[in-house]
């Protein structure tokens, strides 16, 4: 940019404006070779003969006519601004790109190639998106953009702070659960950018932003780092005592095979050593698969008809709902009439073998059958649960020197005399007798009483 400073000015200030070259006016004459030579290089001739001084765009020149050196620069300063009031000076308005004070333009001819903002006076490289080969003009800054938001870019695209259209501004534009986290250098979504984004325990790998465990062989307690991931052991040495490495997770475990286990079989699943982990190996039983063992039975599809103990014992029930119709489920598995006196029918009570019966005790009986013997109430067993006058004959009381029948059944001889109530027998033989008794022979036959009643 050149200047050309005049003759004949009392005092002027010309400022250089960045869109061309202010000439001198008729009635004043440009400055000699002469005078230019005493400053130095600071006079140059064009093409035309005329001369120019050298003076940054922008900057004011303050030329005194009165001093020897017939008005050549004395000052050679830019003025600084922040905003158009701080230009006073001959309607300047300020570009706060540059912070100086300059001349404003009035169309895009004070601008070429430019374009003139009619706003503020200022030339920008845009002032609408016309301007633009491509994308959209930014009007704060005045320049083409690729974009001004995400509307400009495509589907997936967001637009950046600088105008470009990327695949991604902020971490909200990464939806990939691997890559979260935005990197604003690049606009690329990426696992990390510090340790911050990764979970407790690891690290952000600075060269391929993702979480690891590791970058180097001293984040590990084993000292074994391999692609960001800590490794428990690389052979059998580096595993403790009954260990194996399972060289293809890098981790110690207890079996990789069948033949690392002692006994049983290698558990793939979990690598361990277990009686078993299918039911073939259990021959006759099943497979209990949380334990490893096998067992007669896991559930009730073991036991055809019966059901599955929880002691894994194939068994009649382990619940009422188990057995038939009017049988409960004893603390043996098994389906009884009764487990407790509650199960039976009123007036009979449950007894040890778990069938309902009259009694089990005294206290069970009615007070005309107050004996309990075998589980049925009677009103005696033996003479001593009778009265002083009586004998027990057939679990009932009778009276001393009588042998007295009901009826045929309640004879040993299965016979009883119609009139006299006593139960026959073969004289001379007492076999057909009670115990106690002998055959008598008396008016009325032969008939079975005490052996001191025969008289």
């Amino acid at each position: 940019m050149f200047t050309r400073y005049c003759q004949g000015l009392a005092l002027a200030v010309l400022v250089i404006a960045s869109a061309g070259i202010f000439g001198c006016a008729q009635s004043e004459l440009p400055l000699s070779d002469q005078d230019a030579s005493h400053h130095g290089d600071t006079i140059t001739t064009d093409s035309s003969g005329e001369h120019d001084t050298k003076v940054e765009p922008d900057t004011k020149v303050v030329i005194d006519a009165d001093r020897p050196d017939r008005g050549l620069p004395d000052v050679h300063t830019p003025v600084g601004c922040t905003n158009t009031q701080d230009c006073s000076e001959n309607g300047q308005v300020c570009d706060t790109r540059s912070g100086r004070c300059v001349a404003p333009c009035l169309s895009d001819a004070n601008c070429a190639p430019d374009h003139c903002n009619n706003d503020n006076g200022l030339c920008y490289a845009c002032v609408t998106d016309g301007h633009c080969d491509e994308g959209r003009c930014d009007a704060a800054g005045g320049t083409c953009k690729e974009c001004l938001n995400r509307a400009d870019c495509e589907d997936g695209l967001a637009c950046s702070s600088d105008g470009r259209c990327v695949i991604c501004a902020a971490n909200t534009d990464c939806i990939d659960g691997q890559a979260p986290v935005c990197s604003t250098p690049t606009n690329t979504c990426v696992g990390c950018v510090g340790a911050g984004d990764c979970a407790a325990g690891e690290l952000c790998h600075p060269d391929e932003s993702r979480c690891v465990q590791c970058v180097t062989e001293g984040d590990c307690a084993k000292g074994l780092c391999h692609e960001g991931r800590c490794l428990g052991c690389v052979e059998n040495a580096d595993c403790g005592q009954n260990q194996v490495c399972d060289t293809a997770q890098s981790v110690c475990v207890q079996c990789v095979a069948t033949s690392d286990c002692p006994s049983g079989h290698c558990r793939p699943s979990d690598n361990t050593c277990v009686g078993c982990f299918d039911d073939v190996q259990c021959p006759g039983g099943a497979c209990d698969l949380n334990a490893g063992v096998c067992r007669d039975c896991v559930n009730n599809s073991h036991c055809g008809s019966l059901v599955c103990s929880p002691n894994y014992t194939c068994v009649q029930c382990t619940a009422k709902s188990d057995c038939p119709l009017g049988r409960v489920c004893s603390s043996l598995n098994t389906c009884e009439q009764c487990v407790v006196n509650s199960d039976c029918p009123l007036g009979r009570v449950c007894a040890a073998n778990n069938t309902c019966v009259e009694c089990n005790q005294p206290s069970d009986c009615p007070s005309n059958r107050p004996v309990c013997s075998s589980n049925v109430c009677f009103q005696c067993v033996n003479d001593g649960q009778c009265g002083p006058t009586q004998r027990c004959f057939k679990n009932l009381c009778h009276e001393k020197g009588t042998s007295v029948c009901t009826s045929d059944a309640t004879c040993p001889s299965e016979s009883c005399h119609p009139f006299v109530r006593a139960c026959t027998c073969d004289w001379p033989s007492s076999s057909q007798c009670s115990t106690g008794q002998v055959c008598c022979f008396t008016f009325s036959g032969p008939i079975c009483r005490l052996s001191g009643d025969c008289n």
